[in-house]
């Protein structure tokens, strides 16, 4: 039998809650680490429609990137996501700043892989930066809507677009526009971008793409997925299907 423990135990080994960061919200945050569980449904994020989802699909435990409860909760209605979760038997086990921090399953390491950065180090908080074969702009731009599965890209691009080769790039998924201001490398890649950031990359020549929140950082899903089905086989995990984006291009 696998409890909701044995699973959260499992997923410390590789990306220790403990080193979340300090205004985090990530561990087991609704349910009971003695649930038996056999079918877990992994998100970026817990929706009325993933809820539905993992109910539909008869799992009771749900793993997400972002929390579910973030900030404190004064009152809980029986309109509410977490109250509809708790009177529906489904756990939530959420892995946010300790996924981003995490080298090998951790959301920046999965990007970077993905993006064929290679010799990735954490250059502080949530800053990471890599080397990559010598790439275009555009080449590498295309890389990334690899990605995505999008046909467009926001990004920042310098005056010399044609003659820009990255050799070195810079990457924070989510909202890591910030790190724009500290990175070394030819090129940053992130989820999101204020407009101050983006007149500062602009400023100083750094390309900059802006992939959105949502594709920078669901790509977490698969790694983590492969590594507990193996771990454990006599239960079903699979990745959520009714999720998307938020934002709609029109």
């Amino acid at each position: 039998m696998t409890k909701i423990s044995d699973i959260y135990n499992k997923i410390d080994k590789i990306v220790p809650f403990n080193t979340a960061a300090e205004f985090d919200n990530a561990g087991l945050l609704i349910g009971s680490f003695d649930t038996e569980v056999k079918k877990v449904l992994l998100a970026l994020d817990v929706t009325n429609k993933v809820m539905d989802e993992a109910l539909n699909k008869g799992a009771n435990l749900i793993i997400t990137h972002h929390p579910v409860i973030f900030n404190p909760i004064k009152k809980i209605r029986e309109e509410d996501l977490v109250y509809k979760l708790i009177k529906s038997g489904i756990a939530v086990i959420s892995a946010h700043t300790n996924l981003d921090l995490a080298l090998n399953y951790g959301v920046n390491f999965t990007l970077a892989d993905k993006l064929g950065v290679k010799n990735l180090i954490n250059k502080g908080e949530f800053l990471f930066e890599g080397e990559i074969d010598p790439t275009t702009l555009l080449q590498f731009a295309e890389n990334i809507k690899g990605i995505t599965g999008s046909d467009f890209l926001e990004a920042v691009l310098p005056d010399d677009l044609e003659s820009y080769i990255i050799e070195k790039v810079g990457l924070c998924s989510g909202s890591g526009g910030e790190f724009i201001f500290e990175t070394e490398a030819d090129a940053f890649v992130t989820g999101e971008m204020k407009h101050h950031e983006r007149l500062f990359a602009k400023e100083k020549g750094i390309p900059a793409f802006i992939m959105g929140h949502y594709e920078s950082e669901v790509i977490f899903k698969e790694p983590l997925r492969n590594y507990l089905s193996d771990e454990f086989p006599c239960v079903e995990f699979v990745n959520s299907l009714s999720e998307s984006s938020p934002t709609t291009i029109i």
